[in-house]
């Protein structure tokens, strides 16, 4: 982790905790300023990491399927199949 990323993610943990209603992911993304989703009792001052945009056919794996090469490339996995406008619907 970084400087950054440490005071993030403890906002992060600290907010989804005290709103359980919320949906996990949903919080990811307003919290990364990744889409104009907007949570509940959004932290005022928040300064956002460092993006990157993770390739899904070298480095990235999800349930979906399609992944090639060889697993140790993979950086993240994700188990989601839900298409993207059905977690904001």
């Amino acid at each position: 982790s970084t400087p950054t990323t440490r005071p993030w993610f403890s906002a992060y943990l600290h907010w989804f905790y005290e709103h359980p209603y919320e949906i996990d992911q949903r919080g990811f993304n307003a919290f990364l300023r990744f889409s104009t989703i907007q949570v509940s009792f959004f932290p005022a001052s928040l300064s956002t990491p460092r993006l990157v945009v993770l390739d899904d056919s070298a480095d990235f794996a999800s349930v979906r399927g399609g992944f090639r090469p060889p697993w140790t490339n993979v950086t993240s996995f994700h188990w989601c199949t839900a298409p993207h406008e059905t977690k904001i619907a």
